[in-house]
């Protein structure tokens, strides 16, 4: 007997986040309940303020192109150069000038680079920006981290990009702990529940979400890795710090602990502000000029691996192969740095769950101009070879979610916006030689 049978519009509904077996258990057959399953989980218009604190705490979901996508973390920052952008919708979105905004032609756009006239992807296909008011005060805003590989949601009805480039670099410093060096990870952009969370991710095998769920078994997990791998600390700085307020931390860590310090992972280089001398924000060959030497030269003076990431121009978003001139800021960080790497996917490659190492530049060893295909594990954030069978795919298992109903959110503006990230990751036993001759220089 089908005791929904009047309810196709709610199962329908619901089926989208729920197994049909898993909507009959909650049930029991009585269709009421369904009902009020449905209207529990209604999405609702919500400022993006409005999510912190919350989503470590509640199944948080936004909308978003891929449907709707779970939300890690809520991350609260402070911006100056924003715009407000009018769409002929009649909706307005405050935005940081390093936002991301996809177009319909699924390219990505910082905010700064999109003009009147342009169209971007929306809830309901397209929206064209009408009017574009620039203005130059510290704003509060909010960046939503999301468990999906396109990294996009909906934010008043646009899609709006959220990505990370942090997991490579969480990557490599697993690579290292496993090789048995110890290190610190700093960053300037994501919590340190988030980092962690994503750390325990990647060394437990589990997911996300499963982690919360068997908290002992992730633990056990990650202890286990522990005892044959290097001592890690993360930390969270807030952004426009500068390399004293990261030498501070570390010498912290080094008087507490004892620890040896072989890496630092600094994440990332963009939001770090110059100590030897004031700069304004937006002259940004000038200001990461100044910060890439300081970073460097602490590299020295701590006999440090440091590695650190930037943003990628407008430029780069149709090509498939980089060159110095597609990275944010200009040649002034290339000059300075040892090695460059970029990371290269295509719409194609993440569905097969792919990512591309480039190296751009080295003064070590020769590997200037070498590619390294990866594979990339969703549920885990892990980077691995590529199987011997080519043709695996990633595959993206649909949760178990039923331990407590879920909450829907479309993400509206509310003058506090997100701001956007690049995305990449790292792990294999190729770009582990790579590493070693890296550090062998």
């Amino acid at each position: 007997m089908n005791y929904y049978e009047n309810l196709s519009t709610e199962l329908a509904y619901l089926k989208q986040f729920y197994t049909y077996a898993q909507i009959d258990t909650y049930a029991k057959g009585k269709p009421e309940k369904v009902v009020k399953l449905y209207n529990l989980t209604q999405p609702k218009q919500v400022p993006i303020g409005s999510l912190m604190g919350k989503v470590h705490e509640n199944n948080i979901l936004v909308s978003s192109p891929d449907g709707w996508v779970p939300v890690l973390d809520c991350i609260e920052k402070v911006k100056k150069d924003l715009y407000t952008f009018e769409f002929a919708s009649g909706k307005k979105i405050v935005a940081s000038h390093d936002h991301l905004y996809q177009s319909p032609d699924q390219q990505w756009h910082y905010a700064r680079d999109i003009p009147i006239g342009s169209t971007l992807l929306s809830e309901n296909g397209v929206d064209t920006v009408i009017n574009i008011l620039p203005q130059s005060k510290q704003t509060k805003v909010y960046d939503l981290s999301v468990n999906h590989d396109n990294h996009r949601y909906y934010t008043n009805g646009i899609c709006s990009h959220n990505s990370g480039k942090s997991l490579v670099m969480m990557n490599i410093a697993l690579s290292w702990l496993e090789q048995g060096l110890s290190g610190v990870y700093i960053s300037l952009e994501l919590s340190e529940e988030l980092c962690g969370l994503r750390t325990d991710a990647m060394l437990s095998g589990m997911s996300t979400k499963d982690i919360r769920k068997d908290l002992e078994t992730a633990e056990l997990k990650v202890k286990m890795f522990g005892k044959k791998a290097g001592k890690y600390r993360m930390k969270a700085l807030p952004a426009q710090s500068n390399i004293n307020d990261v030498r501070s931390y570390i010498k912290e860590v080094q008087v507490q602990t004892g620890m040896k310090i072989d890496f630092v992972m600094m994440d990332y280089l963009d939001l770090l502000m110059p100590v030897s001398t004031k700069v304004s924000p937006n002259d940004l060959f000038i200001k990461d000029k100044y910060v890439s030497e300081e970073l460097r030269n602490l590299a020295k003076e701590l006999n440090v691996l440091l590695v650190t990431a930037s943003q990628l121009n407008r430029s780069s978003v149709e090509e498939i192969e980089y060159d110095h001139s597609h990275i944010s800021g200009g040649i002034s960080k290339i000059n300075t740095a040892d090695n460059v790497f970029g990371i290269f996917t295509s719409r194609a490659m993440k569905e097969r769950g792919r990512y591309q190492l480039q190296c751009m530049k080295t003064r070590t060893s020769n590997g200037t101009g070498q590619k390294v295909e990866l594979e990339y594990n969703i549920e885990t954030m892990r980077i691995t070879d590529l199987p011997e069978d080519a043709g695996a795919v990633s595959a993206y298992n649909k949760p178990n979610i039923f331990n407590s109903i879920k909450t829907q959110s479309k993400v509206v503006d509310d003058s506090q916006e997100e701001s956007g990230k690049i995305t990449a990751e790292v792990q294999s036993n190729k770009l582990k030689q790579l590493l070693g001759q890296i550090k062998q220089g």
